[in-house]
């Protein structure tokens, strides 16, 4: 059974047994429309709702319609310089228009996590924890880590050396 834990760091090394979820993001979604993105740096509504489309596509149900339910109107016009300011704009749209589109973003990544994940390391908000326990998975404690692992802990043998010398 698979567990949790909330970090705001990865560790150094994961094993195979281990698998992240970062925060909620759109910038992969962003990158797959960024070849039809408007030449004057400013957004349109095609190209938010390309964008909306992407993400619709890959993390909500098949009753997600675009046209429908995300107004592209208000993000028109503004200024972006990269992916990733765009994707600051994709998720202030999607957000309004979908207040659980970060619930829906965790779940996809929590339903397909390899087979045998032991641990997930979650980099987002805590607030966006609830798809974990609606999939079983439990959240445990960073301090657990390595004996939920199963890890070995180095020990400490005998007593710490201490300076006795007199200068």
């Amino acid at each position: 059974m698979a567990k949790f834990v909330k970090v705001e760091k990865l560790p150094e090394n994961l094993t195979k047994d281990e698998y992240v979820i970062n925060a909620p993001t759109f910038v992969e979604e962003v990158k797959e429309c960024y070849a039809r993105a408007p030449k004057d740096k400013l957004t349109t509504s095609n190209f938010m709702r390309d964008i909306a489309a992407r993400v619709g596509d890959r993390y909500l149900d098949d009753n997600f319609n675009t046209l429908i339910h995300v107004n592209t109107s208000s993000f028109r016009g503004l200024p972006f310089g990269s992916p990733e300011e765009v994707d600051i704009i994709a998720k202030t749209m999607l957000k309004k228009a979908l207040p659980t589109i970060d619930d829906a973003y965790v779940d996809y990544h929590v339903k397909k996590r390899p087979h045998g994940t032991k641990l997930i390391y979650f980099l987002g908000n805590h607030a966006q924890t609830g798809s974990f326990s609606a999939n079983g998975i439990d959240e445990i404690k960073l301090k657990e880590i390595d004996t939920y692992l199963e890890r070995k802990q180095k020990k400490v043998v005998g007593k710490p050396i201490t300076s006795t010398q007199n200068d």
